[in-house]
């Protein structure tokens, strides 16, 4: 079976969503299928396409035939057209269960069309054995994006500047240069400039190993459909603070979670403050964070069942 894995940009870029699509690529190819990674848009005999959300709205533009394709969608597009007259024909693979009631509500995508397939995380995956009784080190695994919330971070920090505290963060520099040179000299600019660092990515094992040794992760993501970040520090028992966004509802279930509910700096800065006087909140936990734990492998079977179910009837 031949496969298209349709997208813009090397399949190595640092995010979730192509973390995911890798995760998939690599997979499938293990699994013994012809698989090639593209971002054209050519005539497709007997083929699947795995079209990304990025580029789904370009390459329905170019098509009219909508058969055998696949969108996975990790950020929902804005200028979808939904009067494609082969729209019908479109099947969706989302990471959580609120992008799927996005896509029925906003889209009128039947539900029939869509397949909840949530993100893994590594077998060998390590979890905290330690949690520090006075929290200091607060760590922020996203790219440097405005959607990401990085303009909340000093706003944020100014409130609790009394707080002993350092932030180290992790994000990819080159989807939005311009708004990462400003946020770096808006930090250097600050009175918490020795207290803020921002690095680029790291491997998965460094990143498990951050996951570890930090006391809280926050995460100011305003609008997306999952939060691989906020996954894998759960899977870590590393305690979470973030907004009302992406799967949240199952990440709070899991008792690792504050769910800010009101997209402010006074929110999030109230939630880290009572989590540094009162840590034991989100960390003194019975409840088990298995059913989160979900390995890559499991992803794979997941989407070659669907494609299977879908194309070989």
């Amino acid at each position: 079976m031949q496969i298209r894995l349709i997208n813009k940009g090397s399949l190595d870029t640092i995010s979730g969503g192509y973390l995911y699509n890798k995760h998939i690529f690599e997979g499938l190819q293990k699994r013994g299928y012809s698989i090639h990674y593209t971002d054209q848009f050519t005539d497709k005999k007997d083929t699947i396409d795995m079209v990304d959300s990025l580029v789904i709205v370009d390459y329905m533009n170019h098509r009219a035939d909508l058969d055998k394709t696949l969108v996975l969608i990790h950020q929902v597009p804005h200028n979808f057209n939904l009067n494609h007259p082969n729209l019908h024909q479109l099947q969706f693979i989302v990471t959580g269960k609120n992008a799927k009631n996005k896509l029925v509500k906003h889209w009128k995508i039947s539900p029939q069309n869509i397949k909840v397939i949530e993100p893994g995380i590594e077998s060998n995956w390590q979890i905290k054995q330690h949690h520090n009784s006075q929290p200091k080190n607060i760590l922020m695994v996203a790219n440097y994006l405005p959607k990401k919330g990085y303009q909340l971070l000093l706003p944020i920090l100014e409130k609790i500047k009394d707080l002993d505290w350092n932030v180290t963060a992790y994000g990819n520099q080159d989807f939005d240069p311009n708004f990462f040179h400003h946020l770096n000299e808006q930090i250097k600019k600050s009175p918490f400039a020795s207290k803020i660092r921002l690095n680029a990515p790291i491997n998965r094992t460094a990143l498990n190993q951050t996951y570890i040794h930090a006391d809280v992760l926050l995460h100011c993501s305003e609008n997306e459909t999952y939060g691989m970040a906020i996954a894998e520090a759960i899977q870590t028992k590393l305690p979470c603070i973030m907004y009302q966004t992406g799967n949240w509802e199952a990440f709070e279930a899991s008792g690792w979670v504050k769910v800010v509910q009101s997209y402010q700096a006074d929110e999030f800065a109230e939630a880290i403050r009572h989590f540094f006087l009162h840590p034991k909140f989100l960390v003194d936990k019975t409840s088990s964070t298995n059913n989160l734990m979900r390995t890559w492998n499991s992803v794979v079977k997941d989407v070659e069942y669907l494609i299977q179910e879908t194309y070989n009837n």
